[in-house]
């Protein structure tokens, strides 16, 4: 029996490949719930297809917040993926004195693959930044932030010693990163397709880079002093 929804278009459609309710050897039943978001909020499900209530579902899932994880996990790991594949490039070139010779190509190619999975899964983005409140999702924004900070700290300062300059300011450092991550939460919130969300990403990159650099090099004030 192939894979397939209630053939409408819902304002939230989503169908969880996890835990399937195998009713027999032969037949595997998809469960697929419409608007996702009243589910997951607590207000009652309109419609739940193939026969299954909302308690057979409940009962494949230990709660809502186990749900909400099951339904977003997979999108959280690819942008993780992602994210810990430029790092490591990053780390590398710090690691092997090349901080003044940094390949800012990297950067637009990861922020490129960035955009390509937030808008493969952007209604599950859309669900952590507007509906997780109360669920185990409800600091991944945060957490991102956090973890983009404490890599820009070692990054900055393997440049400000490169470079020659004062360790910048731990403050302007996490502001920096809560700027990187705003940039693409504001694209996912604002922008509906992915070709605009490039164009935008491809311009707020290079003034993200630019100011990166006016932090860690000196000003022309500076190298002559």
């Amino acid at each position: 029996m192939p894979f397939e929804s209630i053939g409408i278009q819902p304002l939230w459609d989503v169908r969880i490949r996890t835990r399937m309710i195998q009713f027999n050897t032969h037949h595997f039943k998809l469960i697929t719930i419409t608007h996702k978001n009243t589910l997951l909020t607590g207000c009652p499900v309109k419609r739940v297809h193939i026969r299954v209530t909302t308690g057979a579902l409940y009962f494949f899932f230990k709660d809502k917040d186990d749900l909400f994880c099951n339904v977003v996990g997979h999108m959280m790991d690819r942008l993780n993926a992602v994210l810990t594949e430029h790092f490591s490039v990053e780390v590398d070139e710090m690691n092997n004195g090349m901080a003044s010779d940094h390949n800012e190509d990297s950067d637009f190619e990861s922020a490129r693959n960035i955009v390509h999975e937030i808008y493969m899964h952007r209604e599950e983005v859309l669900l952590v930044l507007t509906k997780s409140q109360g669920s185990s999702m409800e600091s991944m924004p945060d957490n991102i932030v956090d973890q983009m900070d404490a890599h820009n700290a070692f990054i900055c300062e393997a440049m400000c010693r490169a470079y020659g300059t004062p360790m910048v300011d731990r403050n302007v450092v996490h502001w920096m990163s809560h700027s990187q991550i705003d940039m693409f939460i504001f694209m996912v919130t604002h922008i509906d397709n992915e070709k605009d969300a490039l164009k935008f990403v491809e311009t707020g990159m290079k003034y993200l880079i630019s100011g990166w650099y006016g932090l860690v090099k000196p000003w022309r004030s500076e190298e002559h002093t």
